[in-house]
């Protein structure tokens, strides 16, 4: 009697081991389903930029796929789409190169798992799936992901090599081109850019004279003999393109984008206004790089010389026409600092004349021919005040046209960031 019992209990034992290791097998069975979720979707979660097809040839019990792809594929792996959904994934073995009616193809073999086997009536021979892999990603990156660290670099600076001093002009979108100006300012569009630093003054006659001097370099053009005229040694150097290059490159700087010069006149022309509890990108982009109103004392133009309440003082020591390249400083500067960026010289900038993009407009000049100036001078009138305002140099060539002066501009180095910025 007490065997039966004792074996009753060891029967009831076990079958309650036996319900016990199935509902934990079964518990891992789902456990491992949604580790398969989480690691398709960690890894192809941006997956939708970039999707191609391919058709499936055969297909094995042992989850082997062979596809036909119509380009050489970019990673090892890639997520299997369906109808914008990740239902599973193929894992490459191997690449083999046919030719399909004339055709270069590529024969893939492959793996494949699905999330859920309920999909595996998409896997069959001569059907076409969907594939996607994360944009310029091929491979997962298991590695601890660091930190960005915003590096802060310091407001201004005094280059070594021509001691001049630059501000710090800082990266982000800004408004760039206009809807309302000439027909090759259109359109109106968002361009970011890095951090730069850019010269606060235009490149003197004097600055210049030392360049010549130290590398023996030809005097410019706009010089008579090797020198420039008595009392003219901060007045803005009017010098051809391939001489402004010549400056810069031996600065260790270079020429500004045209982009770069119009950020650097008109700031970033963006801000967060609050409307209905939202919080929405308002564009109001500077006209002047003082603000949207022209006002004939904050520039060496043509309205300043021709408006007779305005410039006393300076009208009482400088003639019409260039004037020290420190004259205007405080008064119509920039939103970053940066002096005289309408009126005085226009400037060389490295930019071909070219349309924008999204600007049908044809124009002769468009090409690799011409390069852009910016900022107008002082026998301009207002309208080529404007910020936006194009134009451009080196008729006959970029060797003979001395219309314009210049400003450098160089990409921030380690050395240039504040101390406490990492």
């Amino acid at each position: 009697m007490h065997r039966k019992e004792n074996s009753r209990a060891k029967d009831t034992s076990s079958g309650e081991l036996y319900g016990f290791q199935a509902m934990m097998a079964q518990m891992t069975k789902i456990l491992m389903r949604y580790v398969l979720v989480a690691l398709l979707l960690s890894e192809y979660a941006y997956a939708q930029e970039f999707n191609i097809y391919a058709k499936i040839e055969s297909k094995r019990k042992d989850a082997i796929i062979t596809l036909i792809f119509q380009d050489r594929p970019l990673a090892d792996a890639y997520a299997i789409m369906n109808e914008g959904v990740i239902i599973g994934s193929i894992h490459i073995l191997s690449i083999y190169d046919i030719v399909i009616n004339k055709e270069k193809r590529y024969r893939i073999i492959a793996r494949y798992y699905l999330i859920d086997k309920a999909a595996a009536f998409l896997i069959r021979a001569g059907t076409e799936i969907g594939l996607s892999i994360k944009k310029d990603e091929s491979k997962r990156d298991f590695s601890e992901k660091s930190k960005k660290v915003a590096i802060r670099y310091r407001n201004q600076i005094v280059t070594e090599r021509d001691k001049r001093i630059m501000l710090l002009v800082k990266g982000g979108k800004f408004i760039f081109g206009s809807n309302s100006g000439e027909r090759d300012e259109y359109p109106e569009q968002i361009v970011s850019l890095n951090d730069f630093y850019i010269d606060k003054y235009e490149v003197s006659n004097r600055d210049y004279l030392r360049f010549v001097e130290e590398t023996n370099h030809p005097a410019p053009l706009s010089w008579e003999k090797s020198s420039y005229k008595s009392g003219e040694g901060d007045l803005p150097v009017l010098v051809t393109f391939y001489e402004a290059l010549a400056y810069a490159r031996w600065t260790g700087k270079r020429l500004p984008t045209e982009e770069e010069w119009e950020k650097a006149a008109r700031g970033a022309g963006m801000e967060m206004v609050k409307e209905n509890d939202r919080l929405l990108l308002s564009k109001k982009p500077l006209l002047y790089p003082w603000g949207n109103r022209f006002e004939p004392e904050r520039a060496n133009c043509l309205a300043f010389w021709d408006d007779s309440k305005v410039g006393g003082e300076i009208k009482k020591t400088y003639r019409k026409g260039l004037v020290p390249v420190y004259l205007f400083k405080g008064i119509g500067d920039s939103p970053y600092g940066v002096v005289n960026m309408c009126g005085n010289a226009k400037e060389w900038t490295s930019s071909w004349y070219k349309p924008y993009r999204g600007n049908s407009h044809t124009n002769k000049r468009y090409g690799e021919q011409v390069k852009v100036v910016r900022g107008g001078s002082w026998y301009n009138s207002i309208y080529r005040m404007r910020a936006s305002s194009r134009e451009y140099g080196g008729i006959p060539n970029l060797y003979s046209d001395n219309l314009a002066g210049f400003r450098c501009v160089k990409d921030p180095t380690i050395l240039e960031r504040e101390r406490n910025s990492k």
